[in-house]
């Protein structure tokens, strides 16, 4: 081989090797994991589930669970990261984590709810009888006209 094809070899697999690393920094990361209700172990459908930037908060993606409890954040960047899971009648859970070039398929596993159980003394309902007079009248009469 000439001297000119051997640069031009050498070129080439220099570009190669060091385009590599720039395409794995480019990849993007997949987070999924599941959420059930502590005691039962039941996954809980329609969880909201946020995905948090962990060194200020700031929301990234939300995305709720599936019927079977999965949720699944796709595109992630390597970086570090909260998940905020919630759900009516649960308290709110976080999740610390990392991406790194060697986690790109992260399994946060299984997310326990434990239910959030607010007792109230008493509720008092009141009500003026002329305001439901009027309201009563209003009712009999749609009730004639409809």
């Amino acid at each position: 081989m000439a001297k000119k094809d051997w640069l031009v070899l050498i070129g080439i697999s220099l570009f190669t090797l060091l385009s590599v690393p720039a395409k794995a920094q480019q990849r993007k990361a997949e987070v999924k994991g599941t959420v059930v209700e502590r005691t039962s172990n039941v996954p809980l459908e329609a969880a909201n589930v946020w995905l948090l930037a962990e060194s200020d908060s700031v929301m990234l993606d939300v995305v709720s669970t599936s019927d079977d409890g999965v949720f699944l954040f796709s595109d992630v960047s390597i970086g570090s990261y909260l998940i905020k899971v919630s759900y009516v009648g649960f308290k709110p859970e976080f999740y610390p984590f990392e991406i790194t070039a060697r986690t790109l398929n992260m399994d946060v596993g299984v997310v326990e709810m434990e239910e959030s159980i607010i007792y109230l003394d008493e509720v008092v309902v009141t009500a003026k009888i002329s305001d439901l007079r009027r309201y009563w009248r209003h009712i009999r009469q749609f009730g004639r006209n409809g």
